[in-house]
């Protein structure tokens, strides 16, 4: 999921054992990219508050009543 991690993740195709394998040695063996990672991966959360959350879901259910789109 780039579009949430950005660079904050590593990646690995969920349906090959070998390439799960590989990203968990990676976190395990580098304390630099979990450090990185864990920094990144805060960094981006505190951009989804749930106060910020649901101020987007109601602007955006706001915006279906005011159109008529109910």
């Amino acid at each position: 999921m780039p579009e949430m991690l950005g660079s904050g993740g590593v990646y690995f195709d969920p349906e090959q054992p070998a390439d799960i394998a590989n990203a968990m040695e990676k976190l395990l063996c580098c304390d630099k990219l979990r450090a990185r990672n864990a920094t990144t991966a805060y960094e981006l959360a505190q951009a989804h508050s749930w106060k910020r959350c649901a101020g987007a879901t109601f602007a955006f259910l706001a915006r279906i009543v005011a159109d008529g789109r109910h």
